[in-house]
């Protein structure tokens, strides 16, 4: 049986969950995405996976046709702003629902680097793990049973996560009272698969890694750098074209492929509130950016405006313009187009070998003017930069 158009899943499990005579089961397919398979033999052709499909429906959106307000904010908190990969506002609309003894589930590093996961949280400690962005598609199947205990409490609930996971969530619980859903700006998810096998990669190069950000803020917002911590050696700091993952994420190369055709970009959105980058903000609003972190929140609906507006005191915030923060971020609107070499990438990384796709991202050298170049960066990026150096070394022929 077949509950959706092929490349059109986006792995969140619902179908698993639906299916009366468990027959279906998520399987990490040839790009490192969870699909889902069928036991045609156990099958009794019921139709509720297909029903509850968020792939296979219509899309469900909130009434309102645009965002009811639109804000640049970020922290009050300088420690909250600068441990976040933008402005910080999550955590403090996070915080505001832990505040009122609810819960919150987000996106964390699994154990070890080895993907990303959903989790739910009910203490302020917590929130640390869920701030940062991570480009990898996260794991939601396995939350379902527990957030079914969250959702049913009547408890103050907040649901964070891209706008496919959040339609997901949606589907399966409706529009609870109790229940505030925030989407980020999403760009598209790369492979969990891809992301274990760079991680790998990483070790062989650093040894043990102590410590990965995948978005930091050591460069300063606007680099959105990658900071890597290996072996009990100093910190390193790459700008993402040095990163390879990050390189990667730039050419949209490693996506899942609904990404690409993604049903779930334009207006109205489909969470309470969109999170995001200011970018562009020191154009729009001059002296606003030092820096730091800007984030862009759009107030889609009513539950989602007395959300943010809640928090406005915790926060440093001015009002915007849908279209100024559009203008940043056209993945509001648009999806992101294939690549051409989406296919033949998919196909090297068959192996699993995140070394055999050097010539997806290594950059060409450039003679003298980029050694020194090169050792103007190193200082920037810190001692610890030097072992990623043989990635650049064009191979031999």
């Amino acid at each position: 049986m077949q509950i959706c158009e092929p490349g059109s899943c986006i792995g969140c499990g619902l179908c698993v969950m639906a299916c009366p005579v468990r027959c279906i089961g998520l399987v990490e397919n040839q790009e490192g995405f969870d699909a889902p398979v069928v036991d045609d033999s156990a099958c009794i052709q019921c139709g509720r996976c297909r029903a509850v499909c968020p792939a296979a429906n219509e899309v469900d959106r909130p009434a309102v046709r645009r965002p009811l307000a639109a804000f640049g904010a970020w922290a009050g908190d300088p420690a909250i702003r600068d441990s976040s990969s933008s402005g910080g506002v999550f955590t403090v609309l996070a915080a505001h629902v832990l505040h009122l003894k609810g819960c919150v589930a987000g996106a964390v590093y699994a154990a070890d680097f080895q993907g990303v996961e959903h989790v739910v949280v009910d203490g302020p400690e917590q929130l640390d793990r869920l701030r940062k962005s991570k480009y990898v598609q996260s794991r939601l199947a396995g939350l379902w049973a527990q957030l079914d205990r969250a959702v049913h409490s009547a408890q103050p609930f907040l649901f964070s996560g891209t706008p496919c996971q959040v339609l997901a969530f949606k589907r399966r619980y409706g529009d609870v009272e109790s229940v505030a859903t925030v989407e980020v700006i999403c760009h598209g998810v790369l492979s969990p698969a891809l992301f274990r096998a760079y991680i790998a990669w990483l070790r062989n190069r650093l040894g043990n890694l102590d410590g990965y950000e995948m978005r930091s803020k050591c460069m300063g917002w606007r680099a959105a750098a990658t900071r890597y911590r290996g072996d009990g050696r100093r910190e390193c700091c790459l700008a993402p074209a040095r990163d390879p993952f990050r390189s990667l994420y730039s050419r949209a190369l490693g996506m899942r492929p609904c990404c690409h055709t993604c049903r779930y970009t334009g207006f109205p959105r489909i969470a309470d509130v969109t999170l995001g980058d200011f970018w562009g903000v020191e154009r729009l609003f001059p002296g606003r950016n030092d820096n730091r972190g800007v984030s862009a929140v759009l107030a889609n609906t009513a539950k989602g405006l007395a959300l943010v507006q809640s928090c406005l005191p915790s926060l440093e915030w001015w009002h915007a313009d849908t279209d100024q923060i559009v203008a940043g971020n056209p993945n509001l609107v648009m999806a992101t187009p294939a690549p051409p070499l989406r296919e033949a990438f998919f196909e090297t990384f068959r192996s699993r070998d995140f070394g055999r796709l050097r010539r997806y991202f290594s950059p060409k050298r450039r003679g003298l003017l980029h050694v020194a170049r090169a050792a103007a960066r190193r200082l920037r990026e810190g001692a610890g930069s030097w072992l990623l150096d043989d990635l650049w070394v064009p191979e031999k022929r």
